[in-house]
């Protein structure tokens, strides 16, 4: 085991890792913290965040979303990104907005909005006027996606693989019952015509 000493204000972590066909790295890991001015200016905050020694998620491991990645791996290819907390809307509450992120060459841009439901109407399927809220939770839970279940045993469950922890996953139609209400998702693509419109 690689002994290390640190003479830099961040956690710091060496560890041994076995990687693919047996082979065991010397790992070593660090995290820095920084603090975001006037969204575009970083320097490092003043109380450095520890080190996440496992997976850690908004609920049970299962149905929720991850929350943050361990630090403990033999090596990650790029830099994590982790967007925590909530969108809001301009002047306080809407129906429907756009948020967005940019970190250096990285831009991410989203449609929120509040509750709504897929209603059947007139013969057919009618996504509702969404609520009006303060702010979204960016969640994958509130995202496309999600478990639909047929019946009762395993072979009678589809999962949306890209989100299992989603909403508005719904590919049996037949099977929805047009006396109900079900849930659409609150965050999608943004797209040119969302910005048009």
């Amino acid at each position: 085991m690689i002994q290390v000493e640190n003479h830099t204000p961040f956690p710091v972590m060496a560890f041994e890792k076995h990687g693919r066909l047996g082979y065991i790295f010397d790992v070593i890991a660090f995290r820095m913290t920084f603090r975001l001015k006037n969204g575009y200016y970083a320097d490092l905050a003043d109380e450095q965040a520890a080190l996440i020694t496992a997976d850690e998620y908004y609920g049970e491991p299962e149905p929720s979303s991850l929350k943050s990645e361990t630090d403990l791996v033999v090596y990650k290819r790029n830099t994590d990104i982790h967007v925590i907390g909530s969108a809001s809307a301009l002047g306080g509450s809407g129906t429907q907005w756009m948020a967005g992120i940019r970190v250096g060459d990285f831009s991410k841009r989203l449609m929120l909005s509040g509750p709504r439901c897929w209603r059947y109407e007139n013969h057919r399927w009618r996504l509702g006027q969404a609520e009006s809220v303060d702010s979204v939770p960016l969640r994958y839970e509130l995202a496309y996606g999600g478990v639909w279940s047929t019946g009762d045993g395993p072979e009678d469950k589809q999962t949306f693989s890209a989100n299992p922890s989603g909403c508005g996953y719904y590919p049996t139609i037949q099977h929805l019952d047009i006396t109900h209400e079900y849930r659409a998702p609150q965050l999608t693509r943004f797209s040119q015509d969302d910005e048009n419109n």
